[in-house]
């Protein structure tokens, strides 16, 4: 799965579920460049009044996830997905073999205040999943079209909060 012409990206929330991926990548991810991984000290939260994932330190504690193998488009597609929302950042992830792979991961920009709870991808397939893939798939048909500020505006008024 390693190669230069990739970036590796460390994926633990709805980027995970293929068929957001396939969405915000306009494109089906090979088998071939994506791998099971895990991200130790941290678990998932999400804040009370979203349905996605945050990162939060949590010694002993473990996120799975997954390893992608991204090439430069389909990196600029999911910086566009996650602009508003998220950073990279570097990050060790062991993969299903043990070893400690260097990848980037999405980070929450800042920290709002309010509840956290345990996030599942399970629970949010059945509860949100096919909602966010149509506002997913309005939002990435801006790609190219608009800025990131221009579709933040489109997405903040398909989940109500113009």
């Amino acid at each position: 799965m390693k190669n230069s012409q990739f970036t590796m990206v460390f994926v633990f929330g709805t980027l995970r579920d293929e068929d957001v991926l396939r969405v915000v990548l306009g494109r089906e991810l090979p088998s071939s460049c994506r791998a099971c991984a895990s991200l130790a000290d941290h678990c998932r939260l999400m804040l009370h009044d979203e349905t996605y994932p945050v990162l939060a330190h949590m010694a002993g504690d473990c996120v799975p996830g997954q390893l992608l193998a991204l090439n430069e488009q389909d990196m600029s597609r999911v910086r566009f997905f996650e602009a508003d929302e998220y950073e990279f950042e570097a990050a060790q992830v062991r993969d299903v073999s043990g070893n400690v792979v260097d990848a980037l991961l999405c980070a929450e920009r800042a920290t709002r205040p309010g509840p956290r709870y345990p996030w599942s991808l399970r629970r949010w397939q059945r509860e949100h999943k096919s909602a966010f893939l149509i506002h997913a798939q309005t939002y990435m048909n801006l790609y190219g079209k608009s800025t990131v500020a221009q579709a933040d505006v489109v997405w903040k008024g398909l989940v109500g909060r113009v």
